[in-house]
């Protein structure tokens, strides 16, 4: 073979070569009561803790034990349980960007808080305190909230830079809509690790969000005329929820007023009849 063949050859391979690697190797979470699952890393750990406040999160880290903790590479992703978008607390959200926008602002409002008072030292856990400079800094430009979909259905994602008073607290926040109203929220962030730790690790955490899959319980009133159970919003934002039964061949488009139907058009809609 000419020696011009064999280095035209090695040069479509080394092109190549990036066409065939492979993904990296996964393992499944599934929540004990069977109905929320994702994939993740299989160097990395998940679990549920007992005492978690909400209850039902799930933690993610990437490094064993401490060295998680104590190391810049470290992280954790807390992903939340599936909840209806509209009983989270003070939220008015009706879409995952409107509820990362929401979440922007609360981070700055506390950002803002801590720079007007950044002549009071932090008081660290052994009492000691971490010396901080005295100078107001500005914000950091405005996150960027990027939107994609997961199984067909609408999510965000932004990374909320915050650097306040000599300290990194960058978080990278996702919220993806599993479905039947539920949303789930995704938080990145590094303890001794900054901007740079959540930048190089953005794309697994999506990965991980590609990969949710929510099911929802199959739920029965127990009464055998008005076995099904509906829990929704009562009128508008934050007006508070509802719960009733009613009849298996009955039809429910919720929104501001619901409506009952016992026929269903073509798009799920009750219509007269």
């Amino acid at each position: 073979m000419r020696p011009q063949l064999w280095i035209v050859i090695v040069i479509l391979l080394c092109f190549a070569s990036p066409l065939f690697a492979q993904e990296p190797a996964t393992q499944t979470f599934t929540s004990k009561d069977g109905t929320f699952s994702f994939e993740y890393p299989v160097e990395w750990s998940a679990q549920e803790p007992e005492n978690s406040s909400p209850p039902n999160q799930i933690l993610i880290s990437k490094l064993p034990g401490e060295e998680n903790v104590s190391s810049a590479d470290g992280l954790f992703v807390i992903i939340s349980p599936p909840v209806k978008y509209y009983s989270i607390p003070l939220s008015k959200a009706q879409t995952p960007k409107e509820s990362i926008e929401a979440s922007i602002v609360w981070t700055r409002m506390a950002e803002t808080l801590r720079n007007a008072n950044a002549d009071h030292p932090i008081i660290t856990v052994d009492g000691t305190p971490m010396p901080t400079p005295n100078t107001f800094q500005p914000l950091p430009t405005p996150s960027q909230i990027i939107e994609f979909t997961v199984n067909g259905r609408l999510a965000a994602y932004s990374t909320i830079v915050v650097q306040t008073s000599g300290l990194d607290s960058s978080t990278l926040i996702i919220v993806v809509d599993v479905g039947d109203d539920f949303w789930v929220t995704l938080t990145a962030t590094s303890m001794m690790g900054d901007l740079a730790t959540i930048q190089k690790n953005e794309a697994i955490v999506l990965q991980i969000a590609q990969s949710l899959h929510y099911t929802l319980p199959p739920v029965n009133s127990g009464n055998l005329n008005l076995p099904r159970v509906y829990s929704g919003p009562d009128g508008g934002w934050n007006f508070g929820t509802v719960e009733f039964y009613y009849p298996n061949d009955w039809y429910i488009s919720s929104s501001l007023i619901l409506t009952f139907s016992n026929k269903k058009g073509s798009k799920g809609i009750p219509v007269p009849g």
